[in-house]
């Protein structure tokens, strides 16, 4: 990443930009496998967080508790990542020539530095941190989740979320990105600049959220243990207590694979970006394999959700077969119809003709 000081002359910046896009471009169109991925992974996300969308819409009745509307909320973000990471593939979406005045500064800022899709991937990150304190508060303090946090504190939560992604992000985009002589610039002003990006970044984009979803499932899970099981005097009460109790262990079962491929996902890009480059200022190569790595690890985290439900969210499982089963069986009765109707149809020329 070429880095100018906001002192250098308008001339200067530009020689020094134009090299570096002009390098940057060689090797984007060199490198059409990485593209090809990303794409994939963008497709893959499109379709998977849609399709989670869908049968929370559809089953609104029965996908309708607050965990629930949280789980939308999150394919709702990763849906809108998936989105944007598919429209910065496109090349002529994502050139460094930027249009004049404060529209060319805000694509620099936002749209050609990432920091759009790095905002909803932040926010994604937020709201996946307020799902396991909601689950947390559900499981230890059952009477007053159920009392005082109510549908419009968790809208307001989830607004929350989103200035939280936005607010972190546009730190980097704000300053490290602008508009000179029609052309994006890589600006970083300072060495104390580029430490204080990383730092924030690590802290509040991958330590504090590890920390607090950690926390909270070992909060959950001293709860589960503490529990005791119902007295066998009234069969069903106590058939009724298991099953609810099943179906919420299943949840957070599931939360915690989330959370578990979260960890997975972000912990190389982050040591790498982060903290080697940005903060203890390790020359990071952008073209090599390793940061290629980090980086397809990093945006698989927009797709990988909607397949954990599949495998392991029961309720789920039952909603996503009933959709592909019920569309199959109409399928078949459509065509058994096309067939009979056919049929009908020879039978009646038959008849004419004898």
């Amino acid at each position: 990443m070429a880095t100018i000081n906001r002192s250098t002359t308008t001339a200067e910046a530009y020689t020094v930009n134009y090299t570096y896009f002009k390098n940057t471009a060689a090797t984007v169109t060199q490198d059409n496998v990485l593209v090809g991925v990303y794409c994939s992974i963008a497709i893959i996300g499109i379709l998977g967080n849609g399709m989670v969308c869908l049968i929370f819409s559809r089953k609104r009745k029965k996908f309708h508790s607050l965990t629930h509307l949280f789980i939308l909320h999150q394919s709702t973000i990763d849906l809108i990542s998936s989105s944007t990471f598919l429209l910065v593939q496109i090349p002529s979406l994502n050139t460094p020539s930027s249009p004049s005045g404060i529209t060319g500064e805000l694509y620099c800022m936002l749209w050609y530095s990432r920091t759009l899709l790095w905002c909803f991937m932040s926010s994604s990150t937020a709201n996946l941190v307020a799902l396991t304190i909601e689950r947390w508060l559900g499981v230890a303090y059952p009477i007053w989740h159920r009392n005082k946090f109510t549908f419009i504190k968790a809208v307001v939560v989830m607004i929350l979320t989103w200035v939280y992604g936005a607010v972190v992000q546009l730190t980097y985009g704000i300053g490290a990105y602008s508009s000179c002589e029609g052309q994006c610039v890589s600006l970083f002003p300072s060495t104390a600049y580029r430490i204080f990006i990383g730092i924030e970044f690590f802290t509040l984009l991958y330590a504090l959220p590890i920390a607090v979803m950690t926390t909270c499932y070992i909060k959950i899970w001293s709860v589960f243990r503490m529990q005791i099981q119902p007295g066998t005097t009234d069969d069903n009460k106590s058939e009724k207590f298991n099953r609810v109790a099943r179906i919420r262990k299943n949840i957070i079962k599931t939360l915690l694979i989330v959370v578990i491929t979260f960890i997975i996902c972000w912990t190389p890009n982050t040591l790498y970006m982060s903290v080697f480059h940005l903060i203890f200022g390790y020359d990071a190569n952008f073209n090599g394999y390793l940061y290629k790595f980090t980086a397809v690890l990093t945006f698989c985290n927009m797709c990988i959700n909607p397949f954990v439900y599949a495998a392991k969210y029961e309720e789920f499982q039952k909603e996503l077969t009933i959709l592909f089963c019920s569309r199959r069986r109409g399928t078949i009765r459509a065509d058994e119809t096309n067939s009979a109707s056919i049929s009908n149809g020879n039978l009646s020329k038959n008849q004419r003709s004898t």
